[in-house]
């Protein structure tokens, strides 16, 4: 007979594994953006490969605004499986696109469709995978957070590789193949746990949002712009401004994810040795950098410099979101499960707009260079807005001891 240790360490297990499945998700749909845009292969505009994420974007933000709610109503174990098989879904159809190259209309509806099932998935389980991650380690939520979303990262660094591999094997299906079957296990796995620990909030009624939540949620919103210019417009940044290689593109969003993968680890292990509000405070400036040297580099210049540029941006997009989170969380205590869910659905308004807006604005002339450059500013409304949320942290802080 399994103890309730054993269960709990075995659901911690699985939120993990979870994340990383989902990161490796997540990633598979800018991973192929080569792949969607070859000639020979899926044959896609820059346009239309951006539009892929419309669905993804709308679906996204819709369901991390009712994650609460729905949390609240189902339960937190009903929410997760249900993202599970919506994520399996998403990978299911973009295996079965391989078999309808060449239909045009047919393939592109598929493809439609399967990031309209990923960003279901991905928007009611990653918040509800943070809730789970704090609830099951109270006492250090800024270290549980963010050791989930750094595996979350590794498995996103991890992508480009794989898919260089399968590949070369001749298959690139191989990859959302790997990742739907992951999420089946996952599923499976899951059907025999409580997921009990955040039961008894979820059915506590939605507390009021306090006003000074859309802090918090603002920076969400301008991190996912910055972080998806880099994490959706790598590859094809390297491939067509630099004419480099396929492979120099999912190098760089390889560097990306891994520097933000690698930075979460470090943050994570030595938060008493580096304060997660000073780390909090500096990144945005990282990015900003790394935002300047791509605006900066010439047509068909050397990729060694976008490669530096992109692991420099990872290194600042590391720790920001599950750094977001906690500090709201930490912030309004009272509504932990609706204000990760909000802030999450903001996060996603801002990386739907970047990964589709910067295709229409290519096509109206401006294009990777001169977007980087107008991305400056926002890295820097980012830095802003942090400086912001650690008063408000401050304050709470000293409210508190005075009571």
């Amino acid at each position: 007979m399994r103890t309730h240790g054993d269960v709990r360490a075995t659901e911690v297990a699985v939120v993990r594994a979870a994340a990383a499945v989902q990161g490796l998700a997540l990633v598979t749909y800018p991973t192929l953006s080569t792949v969607l845009t070859d000639p020979a292969r899926f044959a896609l505009s820059q346009s239309a490969y951006g539009s892929l994420f419309i669905p993804q974007s709308i679906l996204a933000v819709v369901f991390s605004l009712a994650g609460g709610r729905l949390t609240r109503r189902f339960g937190i174990k009903r929410v997760v499986l249900t993202g599970f098989a919506a994520n399996a879904l998403s990978m299911g159809l973009l295996v079965a696109s391989a078999r309808s190259i060449g239909n045009g209309p047919l393939t592109y509806a598929t493809l439609l469709c399967a990031t309209a099932c990923l960003g279901f998935g991905f928007a009611i389980v990653t918040p509800a995978l943070n809730v789970l991650a704090g609830a099951f380690d109270p006492r250090t939520v800024d270290r549980a957070i963010l050791i989930v979303n750094a595996l979350l990262g590794a498995a996103a660094a991890l992508a480009p590789v794989l898919l260089i591999v399968f590949v070369g094997l001749g298959f690139w299906w191989g990859l959302p193949l790997l990742a739907g079957s992951a999420m089946i296990v996952l599923f499976i796995a899951s059907l025999r746990l409580p997921f009990d620990a955040a039961e008894t909030s979820a059915q506590v009624p939605a507390a009021r949002i306090p006003a000074r939540f859309w802090t918090f949620a603002a920076f969400a919103f301008v991190y996912g712009l910055c972080e998806q210019m880099s994490g959706s417009w790598a590859p094809i940044y390297v491939t067509t401004h630099l004419a480099a290689p396929a492979w120099f593109g999912l190098l760089a969003l390889t560097l990306f994810w891994a520097l933000a993968a690698g930075a979460r680890v470090v943050f994570a292990v030595g938060v008493k040795e580096l304060p997660p509000t000073i780390v909090f405070r500096a990144l945005p400036f990282l990015i900003a950098c790394a935002f300047a040297l791509l605006a900066a580099m010439p047509a068909r210049a050397n990729p060694i410099g976008a490669e530096v540029a992109f692991a420099l941006a990872g290194l600042g997009a590391s720790a920001l979101l599950p750094l977001v989170i906690s500090f709201c969380e930490r912030s309004i205590p009272e509504a932990a499960a609706s204000v990760t869910s909000l802030v999450f659905a903001t996060y996603l308004i801002g990386y739907g707009t970047a990964a589709y807006g910067a295709g229409p604005l290519q096509r109206l002339g401006f294009g990777l260079p001169v977007l980087y450059g107008a991305s400056i500013p926002l890295a820097l409304l980012a830095a802003g807005l942090a400086f912001a949320i650690v008063r408000i942290l401050n304050r709470g802080q000293a409210s508190t001891l005075r009571s």
